[in-house]
């Protein structure tokens, strides 16, 4: 089997690029704060219930014609360096997940004989990896039970569609959303409330954004006519 990735919707192989082995297994940092108290032992751990970037590097190698190497670097480099910020990243070693990632490393490509190039490539991703059944856009009753099958919440996007007021129930946490002409969003992973581009944080009332945590999960709208979401299933 040919491994690969894709990155930006990119395949490596497009590029000549396959892989030779990844980490894909390691897990990002727990940020924690250790602090010192004088006249007390030991360490006091401040959690700041975040995790750090995870690192993902690819050791990978092309084959090219005689000659053709630089033109060969010259097409990788522009693929991977040329767009600023997060793309999804995703490779034949894990298929039920993908990342949200950016490339981070140097672009060292280490000749093999007159046809192979070898290189490392350096992914910044962010700590969670995403499944690709939780990226989808679903339909759900308006009083019903979503189950996570991960091991940790996920941060859903909700559309409501109604007029008037819609009160959101998930789990055990309450939304009210004022004065919805014809549908409102809810995303909980950039903590927004909006309708198209147009902010309607006004709107809500409640503390914070839905979680869909491990397992059963009540999700009831009343007052709307429609519920829409994107689970964003995910894990270290």
């Amino acid at each position: 089997m040919i491994n690969y990735f894709v990155f930006g919707g990119r395949r490596s192989l497009d590029y000549g690029l396959q892989l030779n082995k990844v980490d894909t297994l390691s897990a990002p940092a727990r940020e924690v704060e250790v602090k010192n108290i004088p006249g007390r032992s030991g360490e006091l751990l401040i959690d700041k219930e975040r995790f750090g970037p995870q690192v993902v590097t690819y050791e990978a190698f092309f084959k090219c014609a005689r000659g053709e190497r630089a033109a060969y670097a010259r097409r990788i480099k522009s693929w991977l360096l040329g767009t600023p910020g997060y793309r999804e990243l995703a490779d034949t070693y894990d298929r039920q997940y993908y990342r949200l990632a950016r490339y981070s490393g140097a672009l060292d490509i280490e000749a093999v004989g007159r046809r192979f190039g070898k290189l490392n490539l350096t992914f910044s991703c962010q700590p969670f990896r995403l499944r690709q059944d939780g990226r989808a856009l679903r339909e759900l009753p308006l009083d019903s039970t979503v189950y996570n099958p991960e091991d940790w919440p996920s941060k859903p996007y909700f559309k409501l569609y109604g007029d008037g007021d819609i009160r959101l129930v998930v789990g055990e946490r309450v939304w009210q959303f004022s004065g919805v002409s014809g549908y409102i969003e809810v995303d909980s992973d950039i903590m927004e409330t909006h309708k198209d581009l147009l902010p309607q944080n006004s709107k809500k009332t409640g503390d914070g954004y839905p979680e869909l945590t491990p397992g059963w999960n009540l999700v009831k709208a009343t007052g709307a006519t429609k519920i829409e979401m994107i689970p964003r299933w995910c894990t270290l």
